[in-house]
């Protein structure tokens, strides 16, 4: 562990992993239990749930063909920028109509979601690229716990501030927390390995690699929960 933390692209991961942890786990927690608050609101907040599902569910693999033919790199910081910016309109919004209503509180829902969604990939693709095969199991076990810890710390935080201070100053932190993350990712060396000629990396279809992907996951659990052969199996 000491070893690895000696490694200045590491510590630098692990301080953007904590900035980005700690500003989603305090949105992501602080929003939902605003929106629930709301009265009457029960059914919006089911449709803005299954709208925002449907819409990953759709713009995930274009989004995850977009990542393989560009950089790495690039595609977090830009998601770092949008949780930045998203807070930021947000928050300005809030102060200005001096509170959140049903929509606004949707919207910070779905803005949220979708940096949590995509977040994940994206840096594992770069961490991936970026560091040894044998440095890769650990490493992404390392931030998963890291992360974890971080957003279990917002979350209690969250917790105390929605009862003292308003979302938008919340919202506000958590755009601080982006442009820190976005910073200190900045910083990291990083060579783009994938992107060759654009010949050579000229995309296939978008569902017709998410197909591929199912038949490959569904013949993968076959084989793991297939049943013994009848001569292994024990007699009664």
């Amino acid at each position: 562990m000491q070893e690895r933390l000696r490694d200045a692209r590491i510590r630098r991961l692990l301080l953007a992993n904590t900035c980005s942890a700690v500003g989603t786990g305090i949105t992501v927690f602080a929003v939902p239990w605003l929106l629930v608050q709301q009265p009457g609101v029960s059914t919006a907040y089911r449709w803005a749930t299954v709208g925002t599902i449907l819409a990953l569910f759709v713009a995930a693999p274009y989004y995850g063909a977009w990542v393989d033919a560009h950089s790495r790199k690039s595609a977090l910081l830009l998601g770092e920028l949008w949780s930045a910016a998203s807070s930021v309109l947000l928050a300005g919004l809030g102060f200005a109509l001096d509170g959140f209503g049903t929509g606004p509180l949707v919207a910070a829902y779905f803005a949220g979601m979708l940096y949590h969604t995509l977040h994940y990939p994206e840096k594992f693709a770069l961490i991936q690229q970026t560091f040894d095969r044998s440095q890769y199991q650990s490493l992404i076990g390392l931030l998963e716990i890291q992360g974890q810890a971080a957003m279990m710390l917002a979350v209690a935080l969250a917790g105390l501030l929605l009862s003292r201070v308003p979302l938008s100053l919340i919202l506000t932190v958590n755009a601080a927390a982006g442009i820190a993350s976005c910073l200190l990712l900045r910083g990291l060396p990083y060579t783009a390995t994938h992107l060759g000629p654009a010949a050579a990396r000229a995309p296939a279809p978008v569902w017709r690699g998410v197909a591929e992907g199912g038949r490959w996951l569904f013949a993968r659990l076959r084989s793991q929960c297939s049943f013994p052969a009848p001569c292994c199996r024990s007699s009664p």
